[in-house]
C-alpha cells in the first residue's frame, strides 16, 4: 500500500492506482462529487468496481445523479461522518479466542436530536451531548445526501465489547484508502439492498410510527420484556430439569 495521500477535491479523475492510497478530503468534496467521480472513471467500469465493494453501483449512482434527482436541504445534516470503530473481547473460559472486529462507521451528523435541545424532555443546561448529533443514513435516498461534504475522523474509538461502562480508549486512527471509503459508504447506502427494499421498508416503519402516535397500537416497556423473557426462560429451565428427571 502507498504511504502517498490522495487529496480528493471537486473534479477529480479517478485512477485505478488511486484505490489503494490512503485519502484526505477538501472541505467541499461532497457524496455527490464521490458519485461523479466513481461514474466518470475510465480505467474501470461500473461492474468491476462493484464486485470489488459487493455492492451494486449503478442504480446507487443514478439515484444520486440521475436528471430527476432533487436534494432536500432541510433535513438537520451538515456531513457525512466515516470512522474506524474497533471492539474486543476480554479472554475466558467461555470466550476464547477473544475476538477484535474493526470496522470503518458511517453516520450522517447534523443538529442535536430535538428532545436533547431546549424544551425537549432530555435536555439539561450543561449536560454531556456528545453523540447526540449523529443519525443513521441507510433508509435516506442519495439525492438528498448529495451535497453533503464527506469527514474522516481524526481518531478511532476501542471499546471493550464485556465491559459497557468503560470508558473507550480514543487513539490516532489508521488512514482510510479510496477503497475502504467507496465500500463503507455504499455498504451503508444498500443495507436494504435496493433502493425499492429500502423505500417500502421506510414506508413500514413510518405507518408503524403513525399506528402508534393514533393509538393504535402500544409499545411495550422495556422493563416488561424483559420479565417476561425471564419468566419464560425459568420455565424452559423447569421444563429441562423435569424431563432429565423423568
Amino acid at each position: 500500500m502507498s504511504t502517498e495521500k490522495l487529496r480528493l477535491i471537486p473534479g477529480y479523475k479517478l485512477r485505478v492506482i488511486d484505490l489503494l492510497h490512503g485519502v484526505e478530503i477538501a472541505d467541499d468534496f461532497t457524496l455527490g462529487e464521490l458519485c461523479l467521480m466513481i461514474r466518470d472513471c475510465k480505467e474501470m467500469d461500473l461492474r468491476t468496481l462493484s464486485a470489488l465493494i459487493h455492492c451494486p453501483l449503478a442504480p446507487f449512482l443514478e439515484e444520486c445523479l440521475g436528471p430527476g434527482s432533487r436534494t432536500t436541504r432541510s433535513q438537520p445534516l451538515s456531513s457525512i461522518h466515516v470512522s474506524w470503530q474497533c471492539e474486543y473481547d476480554n479472554s475466558s473460559e467461555t470466550r476464547w479466542p477473544p475476538e477484535t472486529m474493526l470496522w470503518l462507521d458511517v453516520c450522517g451528523v447534523g443538529d442535536l436530536w430535538e428532545d436533547y435541545q431546549p424544551g425537549g424532555q432530555w435536555y439539561e443546561e450543561g449536560k454531556e451531548v456528545a453523540g447526540c448529533n449523529t443519525y443513521a443514513l441507510e433508509l435516506t435516498p442519495l439525492h438528498e445526501l448529495r451535497h453533503l461534504p464527506l469527514r474522516i475522523d481524526p481518531t478511532m474509538r476501542i471499546a471493550c465489547t464485556d465491559d459497557p461502562g468503560k470508558a473507550p480508549l480514543e487513539i490516532p486512527a489508521p488512514e482510510v484508502t479510496l477503497l475502504q471509503l467507496t465500500h463503507a459508504l455504499f455498504w451503508e447506502f444498500s443495507f436494504f439492498d435496493t433502493s425499492e427494499q429500502r423505500d417500502a421498508q421506510s414506508t413500514a416503519l413510518q405507518e408503524s410510527v403513525r399506528r402508534i402516535e393514533a393509538g393504535e397500537v402500544k409499545l411495550i416497556p422495556w422493563e416488561e420484556v424483559q420479565k417476561e423473557f425471564g419468566e419464560l426462560r425459568d420455565g424452559l429451565q423447569r421444563r429441562s430439569r423435569s424431563t432429565r428427571t423423568e
